[in-house]
């Protein structure tokens, strides 16, 4: 764990757990992010997803548990006498930390799926809630989404310029339309639904 998060996390390790609190972000701003597949390199402080279409809650919408102080459960749950002191709940380093039925029932039973969502629909959710989106079966169409992260500017985020692109400056934005409405290419290169 970088030192930043150590400073994060520290009254859960001092104990001074009570003291906790998920929504002080003052290390976060300045702490590295791990580079992984399933992860962000900038810190953001909350995530979202729009809904495109509708779905139904059984057709792979987002499930969640809703308490963003699972993070002490967490980050404490290996040092409880049931975990092998090698196995560490199968947390690995630059990896989503996991969650399993075996070492984190109490979770599983918490998680809970959103409700049927429309078209505009919008949830969002602390960066340290457990979430995922579960499997569908009987599946009834696509489910469409956009997810949205919420970086604000600050040293961990400002290493992700580069790809942000070029507005990443305060500034009116200019809007932009395809030179036709038929046929016309979409965002990166997809298919017009018109």
């Amino acid at each position: 764990m970088t030192r930043e998060y150590q400073q994060t996390f520290r009254h859960l390790f001092d104990g001074t757990a009570e003291r906790y609190d998920p929504w002080d972000a003052a290390h976060r701003t300045t702490g590295p992010q791990y580079p992984g597949s399933t992860m962000c390199s900038a810190f953001r402080t909350f995530q979202g997803r729009t809904a495109l279409s509708d779905m139904d809650a059984d057709q792979g919408v987002l499930h969640a548990v809703p308490i963003p102080e699972i993070m002490a459960y967490l980050l404490l749950r290996p040092l409880l006498p049931d975990v092998p002191e090698d196995s560490l709940c199968g947390v690995r380093t630059n990896q989503v930390f996991p969650v399993t039925r075996r070492r984190h029932p109490m979770l599983y039973r918490a998680l809970t799926p959103i409700p049927d969502v429309r078209a505009g629909d919008s949830v969002w959710w602390h960066c340290d809630m457990v979430h995922s989106v579960a499997p569908v079966e009987n599946q009834k169409g696509w489910g469409n989404v956009m997810y949205i992260p919420a970086a604000p500017w600050c040293p961990a985020t400002r290493g992700t310029r580069p790809w942000s692109g070029r507005r990443s400056s305060p500034g009116p934005a200019r809007a932009t339309s395809p030179r036709s409405t038929t046929n016309a290419p979409g965002p990166a290169g997809s298919p017009s639904t018109s």
